[in-house]
């Protein structure tokens, strides 16, 4: 068994938490965001380096737990340190959508 690094250095801030979320997400906790980073998946090809994207911006995001079994992600965020709750399918969709404007924008970068 191999190790690859896949991504950069993550840049400040660093991430104080990060969870699993299916089929291919990573979401990372810091004092800034709620960020993804996606991976590929099983038998696509890997472009190296993966980056992260911002979700969630503005909000300091401390720790965050995925709840399949209930479709929740439930994060302590903000400025008190509150309890929030968020649809993963919501999650997801943001994932899907972010994930499509930086592919355009790489696009448009080639041409």
């Amino acid at each position: 068994m191999t190790l690859n690094q896949l991504s950069e250095a993550l840049p400040p801030p660093f991430p104080s938490n990060g969870v699993f979320l299916a089929p291919n997400c990573i979401l990372l906790c810091n004092q800034h965001a709620l960020d993804d980073l996606s991976l590929p998946l099983p038998g696509q090809p890997v472009q190296v380096p993966i980056k992260s994207y911002a979700l969630i911006r503005r909000v300091s995001f401390k720790s965050c737990v995925v709840m399949e079994e209930r479709g929740v992600l439930v994060a302590i965020a903000g400025r008190g340190d509150g309890v929030r709750v968020y649809a993963l399918e919501e999650v997801r969709r943001a994932v899907e959508w972010r994930v499509d404007v930086e592919v355009r924008k790489e696009m448009d970068r080639w041409r």
